[in-house]
């Protein structure tokens, strides 16, 4: 529309119209981004300590002897397609990344 406008009015006219209709879309898409966003975390509340941010931190205390519970939890990352960075058996430390998937959204 910018490039459009700029045929009949010149370039001041070119830049304002791109300047605007930028503004306006990126206002309506944060809107609609935002609001899909707090529908998929409403669950999620940082006042309870969650993390709703991209990267997350979990601590899991488990009622079980270390040596079995650090292999099952090497198990369960193995099933989530995790990739292993870091381990230490002596502190009962495992460091994992993942990476998002849409099935877990939709």
């Amino acid at each position: 529309m910018g490039t459009m406008a700029g045929f009949t009015g010149g370039i001041s006219v070119r830049i304002r119209t791109g300047l605007m209709q930028g503004l306006f879309f990126g206002i309506f898409m944060s809107l609609v981004l935002g609001t899909f966003h707090k529908m998929k975390t409403k669950g999620m509340s940082s006042d309870k300590g969650d993390d709703v941010g991209p990267n997350q931190t979990r601590t899991v205390t488990i009622g079980d002897s270390v040596e079995s519970a650090f292999e099952k939890c090497l198990q369960a990352l193995g099933r989530i397609k995790a990739k292993v960075t870091e381990t230490n058996k002596e502190s009962g430390t495992i460091t994992a990344k993942t990476s998002m998937m849409l099935e877990e959204f939709w």
